[in-house]
């Protein structure tokens, strides 16, 4: 049995993130998140968000399927009384424009444009398009960004109680649910 921070409330949740994953279309997406319990829902983001946030720093979330979470994320960071986190989440999240892409591509996007102002150069010099756009595909190729856009945002977040806090506080919240 698993005891690390927020792990009671991820086996609670675990049928829930399961469910989330994979979906075709950010409205079937958006319409499945409308029959689920918000709580939970609110919950479950938040524990992905930190726990990307806290390998990657909030490159990392946006740029996997968890970002789709993002609105959720800042919600559940308020419920479980992380204010500071939400707010740093919420301040990158605003770096994406309104309305917030869920969908994973155009967030990937918006990243390159915000992270190599006017393309990459290196990319054609190393490979040919046609290479360099495979391993841009599939994230074969690790890059170092010319701009970090959210390191004032990783800075707040990090000096604010993150990691097993929320876990913590995650475990207490649906300990509570469930009675």
């Amino acid at each position: 049995m698993n005891t690390y921070p927020g792990s009671k409330a991820l086996e609670r949740l675990a049928p829930l993130y399961d469910l989330i994953q994979g979906f075709e279309t950010v409205d079937e997406y958006e319409s499945f998140i409308q029959t689920v319990p918000r709580d939970e829902l609110l919950v479950l983001a938040a524990l992905q968000c930190d726990g990307e946030v806290c390998n990657g720093r909030f490159r990392q979330f946006f740029r996997n399927s968890t970002g789709n979470l993002a609105p959720e994320a800042v919600d559940g960071l308020e419920l479980l009384g992380f204010p500071d986190c939400a707010k740093a989440l919420r301040d990158a999240m605003s770096l994406f424009g309104l309305p917030y892409p869920r969908a994973y591509w155009e967030r990937h996007r918006i990243l390159e444009e915000l992270e190599f102002p006017g393309g990459d150069p290196k990319l054609v010099t190393e490979y040919d398009a046609d290479t360099n756009a495979i391993l841009n595909k599939w994230h074969l190729v690790t890059r170092k960004p010319v701009v970090e856009p959210f390191v004032a945002m990783d800075e707040i977040y990090f000096a604010s109680p993150h990691g097993p806090a929320i876990g913590d506080a995650a475990d207490d919240f649906i300990g509570r649910l469930n009675g």
